[in-house]
């Protein structure tokens, strides 16, 4: 319903390598990558590229859900299906969309995934309902995640509070596109 409505209002007709089906099979290791990446949160980017690692341990858990997805099928657990739909329903629309230069900038925005991890995190959630653990066993488990993901989340934030720790961030994982406009920054700043 959005894409029809900006065409409305956006006349220019973008290439085909920047919207449409080339960029959404380019993108498509954007859905592997945030699965690892919700699994393993490391190597957190603020410019994120592509990862082979990361994909082919998404590329593993993207096939697990999927077992997961078909059993809850046959037992008719629908929340699970729902949670898997949720994901895919928010990763695809954004993946028919791609920069000009996203291989040497950023490839897709982890940001951004918010909303579909939602999905995910139901599947979990639900899953984890299945499983027979013991009640001290759960809170323990959940509160070890809830404390190493929070401190994830408070290192990582240290990368956005200014424009040079942003682009490091991103030129420390190999992102050659941040290194270019980190050295922009200084440029404008006059630190040659």
């Amino acid at each position: 319903f959005y894409y029809v409505l900006r065409n409305k209002v956006v006349v220019a007709t973008p290439p085909d390598f920047i919207f449409g089906v080339k960029p959404f099979i380019s993108n498509l290791p954007a859905i592997p990558t945030i699965i690892a990446k919700f699994i393993f949160p490391v190597a957190l980017s603020t410019m994120p590229l592509f990862d082979d690692t990361f994909t082919f341990i998404g590329t593993l858990l993207f096939l697990l859900a999927l077992w997961f997805v078909l059993k809850s099928l046959k037992q008719k657990n629908w929340l699970v299906v729902m949670g898997f739909v949720w994901f895919l329903l928010f990763m695809l629309p954004p993946m028919l969309f791609k920069l000009y230069y996203s291989k040497y900038i950023l490839e897709y925005y982890e940001h951004r995934t918010y909303l579909p991890i939602m999905g995910l995190l139901m599947m979990v959630a639900l899953i984890n309902d299945q499983l027979k653990w013991g009640y001290k066993l759960r809170l323990g488990l959940s509160v070890g995640i809830i404390v190493i993901f929070t401190f994830i989340a408070s290192v990582h934030s240290d990368n956005f509070k200014e424009s040079v720790a942003f682009f490091s961030n991103a030129t420390e994982r190999g992102n050659p596109g941040a290194c270019t406009k980190r050295g922009e920054y200084y440029m404008e700043q006059r630190d040659f």
